[in-house]
């Protein structure tokens, strides 16, 4: 048995240097093929959709054949062209790696000078997704950033009082700055492009639904929008279609249906501006807060197992100052709401006053005392 297999072994080594050359050659036609194909995609391609066929043809080329630059070369080039930038510098610097003494070697170094210039703008940009407030806190939006596009999606329903002339039974539907009626509520979507600092698109205004059946309902309406996107705030301008309604005019109460719509007519338009302030980090520690007496945050809520739960934050808690800052000195509470998120797994150091005892003990029989309480902020962005 051992002398076979020692006869054998030679020639197993003899076939296989016979094949390496004629596996190689083979690659080498295969990869040249699909960087073939790959430039026919690229001519026939009239959109990003359609170019990306280009890319896996290129792929495929790399694949087979790794060290064959000019597949490296055209790999990236189709990936800047789709908005694949992190790929495509990664392959750009695979032949620069390759081809080191290439005659277009300092054009390719410069191109991804430039991917990368494009890289960090728009994550820049991208960065501006997420969850933003107005500067009292009391609205909040979701904005979505893509390729140069913010749509902005307001989470709460603003009020503009008088926005809407409304009667029932030739009765006024009444509204004040206190109480604005139910037509003077109105949701926003906005649809802006950003030039630098300056945005510029369309406002959506959609009131709600009707409070009744056969109330009238207002219809979506749409208007240019512009502002300005400088140091995390943006200020919005527009104009809001005003209307006049009426139900059941001159109808009496015992008519069929007991309310139905007369009247929705435009009559002008009002202006609006709108702030906000963010966006929030995905990083919190897990409380409910409130606005304090002494304008600084009020913990009404901790949430079990959450980073202030184990720091041993506690209801009732105030905290007075966020890594330093004086809460008391800031404006709105979105702008102190701003203090308490951050990046996860960021650590925030708070400054908090404490009564000691029950929540519901008298003031005058308990000391307060000033704690500084580190605590490192957890993902809260997926509701962890």
């Amino acid at each position: 048995m051992h002398r076979s297999y020692s006869f054998l072994l030679p020639a197993i080594f003899f076939i296989l240097a016979l094949t390496a050359p004629a596996l190689a050659q083979s690659n080498a036609e295969d990869a040249h093929t699909y960087m073939v194909r790959g430039m026919a995609a690229v001519e026939m391609a009239k959109s990003n959709e359609e170019l990306a066929a280009a890319v896996e043809e290129f792929m495929k080329a790399t694949e087979i054949a790794p060290n064959l630059a000019p597949a490296w070369y055209n790999l990236g080039l189709a990936q800047a062209k789709i908005g694949r930038l992190k790929e495509a510098i990664a392959s750009y610097r695979k032949y620069v790696a390759l081809a080191p003494k290439a005659n277009d070697i300092q054009k390719v170094k410069d191109e991804i000078i430039k991917l990368e210039y494009r890289l960090e703008q728009v994550e820049k940009f991208t960065a501006l997704s997420g969850r933003w407030v107005s500067p009292d806190g009391h609205l909040d939006a979701d904005i979505f950033a893509d390729q140069g596009k913010l749509t902005i999606k307001m989470n709460n329903a603003i009020p503009l009082v008088h926005s809407t002339d409304a009667s029932i039974y030739d009765e006024p539907i009444p509204s004040s700055n206190a109480a604005p009626s139910v037509y003077d509520l109105k949701y926003f979507t906005l649809h802006l492009n950003l030039r630098g600092s300056r945005l510029g698109g369309t406002l959506e205004v959609q009131a709600i639904p009707p409070y009744m059946p056969n109330a009238c309902g207002l219809p979506l309406t749409t208007g240019p929008a512009e502002g300005t996107l400088e140091n995390g705030r943006i200020v919005l301008k527009s104009q809001v279609t005003t209307f006049k309604v009426a139900m059941n005019s001159n109808d009496t109460l015992f008519s069929d249906p007991k309310v139905h719509c007369d009247e929705v007519t435009p009559t002008g338009t009002m202006p609006v501006e709108l702030v906000l302030i963010g966006p929030l980090g995905k990083g919190g520690i897990g409380v409910g807060v409130s606005r304090s007496p002494s304008d600084g945050l009020t913990i009404i809520e901790v949430k079990a197992g959450s980073p202030a739960d184990q720091a041993g934050l506690r209801k009732g808690d105030e905290i007075i100052a966020v890594d330093g800052s004086e809460l008391s000195l800031m404006k709105g509470y979105g702008e102190k709401l701003m203090k308490l998120r951050g990046e996860p797994g960021s650590t925030v150091q708070l400054t908090v006053k404490r009564v000691p005892g029950k929540p519901d003990a008298a003031a005058s029989t308990a000391k307060e005392e000033t704690l500084t309480v580190s605590v490192r902020r957890a993902d809260i962005s997926t509701g962890k």
